[in-house]
């Protein structure tokens, strides 16, 4: 199995080998992920037109979730790298006691960078993605209990590697927008119909379409954000090894060069005498 990509084709090779004959069940642990957000935002959607109060709500219970259902997704993800069908309880693991503090902290802070960086515009919203969106896997991959650390362990390791990591989600937010359009123009279309019942059962079925095209693509993208914090993992091993290896080279370089430095006054010494 390599982990280095020298190109986007080749890392989505890599990708594709790292997971093979594994996206369908990657594919139904996505979609349980998934599902909580979902019927949280179809919900704020329509029932806080009658309850303005309510989406406020739903949006706090979705900032409770995100946290731990991503840890949860991340385990189950290297998991799969392991086994061939891995508990779906996994996707869970998240919520435990030791880790849920940490977690729900985690995905509030994420959730500000983001926000704040959008509101910035897209150049911050840029650099947020590069430094800081792999925070989760460094939490999971260094079982941190402080999410300063993973914030601070993220930002130090994707040095050198956030623009190669914005090519390919780039392409993925491109193909997600794509579908936002297309599910907007269904709402749109369903809302036109006369007869109440046609509409509503168009917008059930434009809402089940997307729920199960977003958790493909979603699926898809976390292979791929996977597949290259492994190769991220397996750089700065690689290159912490190789600092290790010249500083003993240059130790045992030294401590040559001292025992001849040391025979060599020994040698003069003698002659002196």
């Amino acid at each position: 199995m390599k982990n280095s990509s020298k190109n986007l084709k080749e890392f989505y090779a890599n990708t594709d080998e790292r997971f093979k004959g594994k996206f369908g069940y990657a594919f139904l642990a996505t979609m349980i992920t998934i599902l909580p957000f979902a019927i949280i935002l179809f919900g704020a959607a329509w029932l806080s037109r009658s309850c303005h109060w309510l989406f406020g709500c739903l949006a706090v219970i979705a900032l409770v979730l995100v946290g731990c259902m991503q840890v949860g997704h991340i385990k189950f993800l290297r998991k799969l790298t392991e086994e061939e069908n891995p508990s779906l309880k996994i996707l869970f693991s998240g919520f435990t006691k030791k880790y849920f503090l940490m977690n729900l902290f985690l995905g509030i802070v994420m959730f500000f960078i983001y926000l704040i960086s959008t509101i910035l515009f897209v150049a911050p919203l840029i650099w947020a993605i590069g430094a800081f969106s792999m925070t989760f896997y460094f939490a999971v991959h260094h079982k941190y209990d402080n999410f300063l650390d993973a914030l601070s362990t993220c930002y130090k390791r994707m040095k050198g590697h956030r623009a190669n990591m914005f090519v390919y989600k780039f392409i993925c937010y491109i193909i997600y927008f794509v579908l936002f359009v297309v599910f907007a123009i269904g709402i749109v279309f369903g809302l036109r119909f006369a007869n109440p019942a046609v509409s509503i059962l168009l917008l059930v079925l434009f809402h089940i379409v997307f729920f199960v095209l977003f958790s493909l693509i979603t699926t898809w993208f976390s292979l791929c954000n996977y597949n290259f914090f492994i190769e991220v993992i397996d750089y700065n091993e690689r290159k912490s090894k190789k600092a290790k290896q010249e500083i003993n080279s240059a130790d045992e370089t030294g401590d040559k060069l001292a025992k001849v430095e040391t025979a060599e006054e020994s040698t003069e010494t003698k002659e002196t005498k």
